[in-house]
């Protein structure tokens, strides 16, 4: 009984620490206006199976309420973003954070052949292997230390945005919106999640490993009850 309990809490601290509340969140085909969000510019779109619609020719853009969660951009945090694209050209439909000069901006793009990220004054970067026209999960990753934000797709690292600080905001400045980015002409985009959390998600073990970290725990303990 004493090993099995030991065991339990090794893998419960493997597995991830206490649990942290999602500071901002879209989820599925839920009204964005029910969940935090309002309409920045243009029309809200609507739900759909499990996603959420943005479909128009113009602006369409959802961006967070009130202007307390902004305070968290100078620490650690992450954007997570789970979507495909439908029509529409590449400036159109986007997830974007910028400090409202837009010199520290970036953003997640997309059109018929690529995803892309986007970095100020660089401009669009395809990210290899990743088709736009079926769902994958997008994330920014801010770490505050050391001013870096890693740019992923479905998990693995594309690439780390250096000396990106974003600790110099001005209350009141729209830092975060997702849906349409110009009225360029008819687009249409599928959300599935837009999370904000003030911190880094800790990467979950897959099962072959935590089966592998059970054996080895239940090895060692039986190994040291005989001894």
């Amino acid at each position: 009984m004493r090993t099995t309990w030991i065991v339990c809490v090794v893998l419960c601290c493997l597995v991830g620490g206490t649990a942290r509340a999602e500071m901002l969140q879209h989820l599925g085909n839920t009204d964005p206006a029910t969940e935090g969000w309002y309409v920045m510019s243009g029309v809200p779109g609507y739900a759909e199976a499990d996603y959420w619609v943005t479909k128009t020719n113009g602006y369409g853009r959802w961006a967070p309420t009130g202007t307390a969660w902004q305070s968290y951009f100078a620490d650690d945090w992450s954007l997570t973003v789970e979507a495909r694209w439908v029509a529409g050209p590449l400036t159109e439909s986007r997830a974007t954070i910028f400090d409202g000069t837009h010199a520290k901006s970036t953003a997640f793009t997309w059109d018929s052949t690529n995803a892309y990220y986007y970095q100020a004054g660089l401009g669009d970067t395809a990210m290899p292997g990743v088709d736009p026209t079926v769902f994958n999960t997008y994330e920014l990753q801010y770490r505050g230390d050391d001013l870096e934000c890693d740019v992923l797709a479905n998990g693995n690292i594309v690439t780390t945005l250096d000396d990106w600080t974003m600790n110099d905001i001005t209350p009141g400045q729209y830092l975060l919106y997702w849906g349409d980015n110009s009225g360029l002409g008819p687009s249409e985009m599928h959300w599935r999640e837009v999370t904000f959390r003030d911190y880094i998600p800790a990467a979950i073990p897959e099962p072959s490993t935590l089966v592998l970290l059970l054996g080895a725990a239940i090895a060692f303990f039986a190994f040291r009850k005989r001894w």
